[in-house]
Parts: structure tokens; C-alpha cells; sequence
């Protein structure tokens, strides 16, 4: 029950109340409309899947001075760029061998001396493959055994304009090779329905 002494401050906060509540019918003042206003939600941080190694970044990190990037978030690679004198080293989720690394190359260079493979089953195989639209030179090898046998692609991809001995970028592609028997071959790596669209993805910068 209310004391006879909080009667008046009562009526003052009612006298109050009523003088700040807007009239029936009026317009609502723009301090009411700015409260009564949904407040947003903050947006997304921006992602973007592809990774890019620049020409500047790459100069910067000692390496030759090529750009180019490329999309892992199909197959759920991840991994590190422009460390350990590569410009990226990039591996798949745990359940299989799955392996792209770039490392600096020259157009018309000696795979053997280039493919970081430290282990080889046998010699390296010729091949030929078609990527970013032109038929470039390549070799297939293999590596391990159980699971972990994998089968590996190596191309030296350059810019349109480069000449013999010119600056390139070597790309090593590994997946794995369940049938021990078959031989080492580009086409498993760049038909894999995990790796292939990743290579897909690459484009010179």
C-alpha cells in the first residue's frame, strides 16, 4: 500500500508521462521514430576462396617475379604460400593423398632436376597435357605405398610471351593411387573430381 508521503512524487512522474507520451493522432517526433527503428545486423565479413600471389609479392618473397591464383575451396585444400622457396604448397582434407605445390621453374628446364618427389618408383614418364588452353610439356611419377601411394603430375607453365629458359612456374599435382599397378599419370591428377577443378581455376596474373 502506498504511504501518504509517495502521493506527490506519484503524481509528479504521471504529470511527466503524460506530457512526454504524443497526443492521439499526432506525428511521431523523430526521437520516437530513430527508437522504434529495427537496428541492422552487422554484415559479413568479405571472403574470397581464391588465393593470389602476386608478381610483387612473389619479388618480395625472393622468387621470380610471377602472379597467378587459383580456387582450393572445392576441394577443401588448404595450405601455406610463399614460404620454403615455393610460391604455394596447398594439401587436402584427412582420407587421401591430395597435393598441389608451385615452385619456380624455367620454360624448357629438366624435370628431373626440378620435381621435389624424393622418393620415384620408377623413371619419370613423358606426357603431354592441356592446360589454360595450350598443350604443355609434363612428366607422371609415383610415390608410396598403401594409402599413401600417390601418383603425381609435373607441368612448367609459363606466360604466353616466354622463351626458352625464361622465368616459369612448376606445378606438381599429387592424388592418390589406389591400384599400385597402374602407372603414374597426368590425367589422374587433372581428371580427379577434387584436384581437376582446382587446376581449372588457375589463371596467370
Amino acid at each position: 500500500m502506498l504511504t501518504l508521503s509517495r502521493w506527490p512524487s506519484l503524481m509528479i512522474m504521471v504529470a511527466l508521462t503524460q506530457a512526454c507520451s504524443p497526443a492521439p493522432g499526432a506525428e511521431p517526433t523523430e526521437a520516437s521514430k530513430s527508437s522504434e527503428r529495427p537496428v541492422p545486423a552487422p554484415a559479413p565479413a568479405e571472403t574470397g576462396a581464391r588465393v593470389t600471389i602476386t608478381a610483387a609479392e612473389a619479388e618480395a618473397a625472393g622468387l621470380p617475379k610471377l602472379g597467378f591464383s587459383l580456387d582450393p575451396s572445392s576441394a577443401g585444400m588448404s595450405g601455406s604460400k610463399l614460404v620454403d622457396g615455393l610460391y604455394l604448397r596447398l594439401s587436402g582434407p584427412p582420407g587421401g593423398p591430395l597435393m598441389l605445390l608451385v615452385s619456380p621453374a624455367t620454360v624448357g628446364a629438366d624435370f628431373s632436376s626440378l620435381v621435389s618427389a624424393e622418393l620415384l618408383d620408377g623413371p619419370l614418364l613423358e606426357q603431354q597435357v592441356e592446360l589454360l588452353g595450350a598443350t604443355r610439356r609434363a612428366v607422371a611419377w609415383s610415390t608410396g605405398a598403401g594409402h599413401a601411394r600417390t601418383s603425381w603430375c609435373g607441368v612448367i607453365l609459363g606466360p604466353a610471351d616466354a622463351g626458352p629458359n625464361d622465368a616459369a612456374l612448376l606445378l606438381e599435382l599429387g592424388v592418390g593411387q589406389p591400384d599400385p599397378s597402374a602407372p603414374a599419370s597426368c590425367a589422374a591428377a587433372l581428371s580427379s573430381p577434387s584436384l581437376g577443378p582446382v587446376v581449372a581455376s588457375l589463371r596467370l596474373l
